[in-house]
């Protein structure tokens, strides 16, 4: 029975010759290990940190301890151990003793030796095709009983080893050239024993073009659909061998209008859609109108090329005719402006924006405009226009009238309140719409025009506007936008003008150099002799 041996303890020998320094321990430098092991041999090594004899002490179950001892003192030691059982778990342990008759064990160890196999040459049979192509060729091996791992190989290179049965390679053929290649597939067993079996095959990646395996289908532009600008080219690829795309040609009648060269190549298996979808933009205004063919050309990474045309057309632009007719009456103390727009054109004209600015008049923001016998309001803006000049000059109304169909009219309201002059300010005449402008969306294309629809308003006009207003509002736009600055300053105007026609007022600005002189200068304004009476 193989027992632990505890630590050794050390004690120089009584012996030790003067002069002579003796080793402290004893001990292994490399631990005993079990080596080529067969069905019926092993080789067992260790080393100690000085020479020293040893034995090694093993058995098998069922059988009694056996012992082999060397007499030579080493340090690397090496005992080949034969007669053992196959396929049989062995138990041994390692002793060594030096000259001073120290002596060490190793831990008890372990090892199994190897089933007796019997010496059956594999059979190896190849399975395939006169033609491969694609990133997945299938090659099959079959093999008889031992067979460990089978290598398959390439005009003498070996591409792959299985170690699974049944024995398959996937070969991605595209890195091989078209043409003829001999294929081989070598079968090993567990002794070494082997077989091999060649077979030619070609492998066939670029076809020709009528059995390209590259699918193209353009699903965008239709020969039902004229397109008149920026338009979308569209189509969809497939590809039979699942190889990867190398470049993509967008083609009009005989221009090429667009190229895509991919780097890596370009995988187009779907994922998130059942097929992969190319795509490019063209402005169709660069083409005459008339008949034309789209054709996308796509060819993949073994040179094969797929292609599909499609005829299409490109119409005239639409034409769309905003007409517009002002109105303007004076209604107590402020005028009422109506616009009437009228699209004249064949297309519809989408997201109508209108800005009508006015000088020495302030907008008032209550607008409505009508379609048929209903009113509807804008959402419109009254604001006073920025100006180097002191003086509230300028204003402007901004509403937005969204949709105005081909052959549709919409009616703009509003009002504008006078705003009275000082003499020492600069002069402008006082002009509804003085600037109109108008822009709007057709085909995706925003377009904006200005209409010459000025209104001066004449003296007698004024005037008679005056006259019939009620209330006289003062204030000094200068001293407003030195105190609370120009933002501020047109804010206060617009309600001032919301005030003014609901009061049936109108406004007079005093200019900062007559309010500097006082409340007699305001008044000259405002006299019975004043230029405001």
């Amino acid at each position: 029975m193989l027992s632990p041996t505890p630590e050794p303890t050390f004690f120089p020998p009584a012996d030790t010759p003067v002069g002579e320094v003796a080793t402290a321990f004893l001990a292994f430098t490399k631990t005993p290990q079990a080596l080529q092991i067969t069905a019926d041999s092993v080789r067992i090594t260790w080393a100690t940190n000085h020479d020293s004899q040893g034995q090694v002490q093993y058995c098998t179950p069922g059988q009694k301890e056996q012992f082999v001892t060397v007499a030579a003192r080493l340090q690397q030691h090496s005992v080949v151990l034969t007669g053992l059982t196959p396929d049989a778990v062995v138990r041994y342990q390692v002793t060594a003793t030096d000259a001073a008759g120290r002596t060490i064990r190793s831990t008890t160890r372990y090892f199994r030796m190897l089933p007796v196999v019997s010496a059956v040459r594999p059979s190896v049979a190849l399975e395939l095709a006169d033609s491969i192509s694609g990133k997945h060729a299938v090659i099959a091996a079959r093999t008889g009983d031992g067979t460990a791992y089978v290598c398959f190989s390439i005009d003498g290179k070996i591409c792959f080893t299985d170690y699974t049965a049944p024995f398959i390679w996937e070969a991605d053929t595209t890195v091989f050239s078209d043409g003829p290649h001999a294929f081989t597939a070598t079968a090993i067993s567990q002794t070494g024993e082997s077989a091999a079996i060649s077979q030619s095959s070609q492998v066939r990646n670029r076809l020709a073009a009528e059995l390209s395996p590259v699918h193209v289908t353009i699903t965008q532009p239709q020969e039902s659909n004229p397109v008149t600008s920026a338009f979308i080219l569209c189509a969809e690829l497939s590809h039979d061998l699942g190889l990867d795309i190398s470049q993509i040609q967008f083609w009009i009648d005989e221009t090429q209008i667009s190229q895509q060269t991919f780097s890596p190549p370009l995988n187009i298996t779907p994922v998130l859609s059942p097929v992969y979808v190319v795509s490019a933009t063209y402005n169709a205004t660069r083409l005459d109108v008339g008949e034309h063919v789209f054709r996308i050309q796509v060819q993949d990474t073994a040179g094969n090329w797929g292609s599909d045309s499609q005829r299409f057309s490109r119409a005239s632009r639409p034409s769309v005719t905003l007409s517009v007719r002002r109105e303007v009456v004076q209604s107590g103390g402020s005028f009422e402006v109506t616009l009437h727009i009228t699209n004249t054109g064949t297309v519809d004209a989408a997201n109508v924006v209108v800005e009508d600015q006015h000088e020495q008049l302030q907008c008032v923001a209550d607008a409505r405009y009508s379609r048929g016998d209903s009113d509807y309001r804008p959402l419109p803006t009254a604001e006073t226009v920025e100006n180097d000049d002191l003086v509230p000059c300028n204003s402007q109304m901004t509403a937005n009238l969204y949709l105005i169909s081909a052959g549709q009219t919409k009616t703009l309201r509003y009002s504008v309140v006078p705003i009275l002059r000082d003499l020492y300010d600069s002069w402008c005449e006082m002009t509804i719409g003085s600037i109109l402008r108008i822009s709007y969306d057709i085909d995706r294309i925003t377009r904006r025009e200005t209409v010459d629809l000025a209104y001066p308003i004449s003296a007698a006009e004024l005037l008679a506007a005056t006259r019939a207003s009620d209330y006289l509002i003062v204030t000094s736009y200068a001293n407003l936008r030195t105190a609370f600055g120009a933002r501020d300053t047109h804010d206060l105007f617009a309600k001032m003008g919301e005030l003014a026609r609901t009061r049936n007022a109108v406004i007079g600005n005093v200019s900062a150099f007559r309010a500097s002189w006082g409340a007699a200068s305001v008044k000259q304004l405002i006299g019975q002799d004043g230029i405001w009476t």
